[in-house]
């Protein structure tokens, strides 16, 4: 559908998905593409231990449509320094570094909080990758049953789910993201 219609925009900024390259040229033809990710689609993902299907990152094919999407877009805004470098090799002119994480050096002022009855620890990534939370939970919860004054704090779509460790459960929204910062240690 999209591709059908994109005659109607001067641009259509896609985001992340990999369609094919059929699409991608009907798209092309009739208007501007901007391309927009901020994830290695060129990477395996590290708990993956088979070979991925067709569509997941890192298979033959998501990385022939991300080449294929990368040389033919008009814009690339790649999410860290290692997208921006790898886009580069195959659209140099177009790509632009437009990080996506939480910046180091911000203009959010995060401040240093002491509070001798507490520590919050802060985990954030998408649903996709609560998994990670599981590979961690024996320690983090050898930390919170040592030490009871620690708390952990997870800001995702959706709840951690089956961990020994109790994790406060924060929705994700662009938001509610910087006093959730501001909530951890």
């Amino acid at each position: 559908q999209l591709a059908l219609s994109s005659k109607k925009y001067d641009y259509v900024w896609l985001q992340r998905k990999l369609l094919s390259p059929f699409l991608i040229n009907l798209i092309t033809k009739r208007s501007k593409l901007i391309y927009d990710y901020d994830d290695a689609l060129y990477a395996i993902e590290s708990q993956r231990n088979n070979k991925p299907k067709p569509t997941h990152p890192g298979s033959k094919q998501s990385i022939s449509r991300l080449k294929y999407i990368l040389k033919r877009a008009s814009l690339v805004f790649a999410g860290s320094e290692a997208l921006y470098n790898y886009s580069a090799r195959y659209n140099a002119s177009a790509t632009f570094l437009i990080p996506t994480a939480f910046p180091a050096q911000s203009n959010i002022s995060l401040p240093s909080k002491i509070n001798n009855n507490s520590v919050t620890i802060g985990w954030i990534g998408s649903i996709q990758n609560l998994f990670f939370l599981s590979i961690i939970d024996d320690v983090t919860a050898a930390i919170q049953q040592r030490y009871p004054y620690v708390r952990f704090s997870v800001m995702s779509g959706k709840p951690s789910e089956g961990l020994k460790t109790d994790w406060d459960f924060v929705a994700w929204s662009k938001e509610g993201e910087e006093a959730w910062l501001r909530s951890i240690d």
